[in-house]
């Protein structure tokens, strides 16, 4: 394959030889500390320097779209599992939900449980994908996904259901009133911290 791993005698040699720039071109000769041989994955060595960037390009864009995929379902029920809509779509959970323990678990817990089964598969596919991009070592691929997670995280759970709850709270006023949205968002925030108090707790 076009790749090799040199082995040297002392850490600030192999540092060293790391650090140089060994051909004129910048794609013909890369160097990098290599990972250790059960950390490898070995059919991403052979990738050219050219694929890998376009593999990049491809899995940005791949999780770009997974990102407002799951905003819109996320969206969709934050703004139906709140109890009052609950009960005005299914009028045969009333009782059940009038009675106070019931009714305590399922606004403490349930729009989190949701969000969670949405999550669940999640870093599997960020796994995935981050094995497609080309990178040669399983610990920098485990960071690569671990670093989508988390871009998923800010914008998906923080503010997609910071926001799109807020929204949903107060669309009949922003209807309305479509001026005063700014103050009728900074009203319905607050009530949102309830739902990401949980939400860790319940992780």
């Amino acid at each position: 394959v076009a790749a090799a791993i040199a082995v040297f005698n002392s850490r600030p040699a192999a540092a060293m030889a790391s650090q140089v720039m060994h051909s004129e071109y910048g794609n013909a000769w890369q160097s990098s500390a290599a990972p250790e041989p059960r950390d490898m994955v070995w059919e991403n060595l052979a990738l050219p320097s050219s694929q890998r960037l376009l593999r990049r390009l491809f899995v940005a864009s791949m999780v770009a779209i997974t990102i407002l995929f799951y905003m819109i379902p996320i969206a969709f029920i934050s703004a139906l599992i709140s109890l009052d809509n609950l009960k005005k779509k299914l009028p045969f959970l009333k009782p059940l939900m009038e009675m106070p323990l019931v009714n305590t678990a399922l606004q403490a817990y349930l729009p989190q449980l949701v969000l969670l089964v949405f999550i669940f598969l999640l870093p599997s596919l960020l796994l995935k994908l981050s094995s497609f991009e080309g990178i040669p070592s399983k610990a920098i691929r485990d960071r690569a996904a671990a670093g989508k997670f988390f871009y998923f995280n800010v914008f998906n759970i923080f503010l997609g259901v910071t926001i799109a709850g807020s929204l949903f709270t107060s669309l009949k006023g922003i209807i309305d009133n479509p001026q005063s949205i700014i103050s009728l968002l900074s009203e319905s925030l607050p009530g949102q911290a309830s739902f990401f108090i949980s939400f860790v707790a319940l992780r």
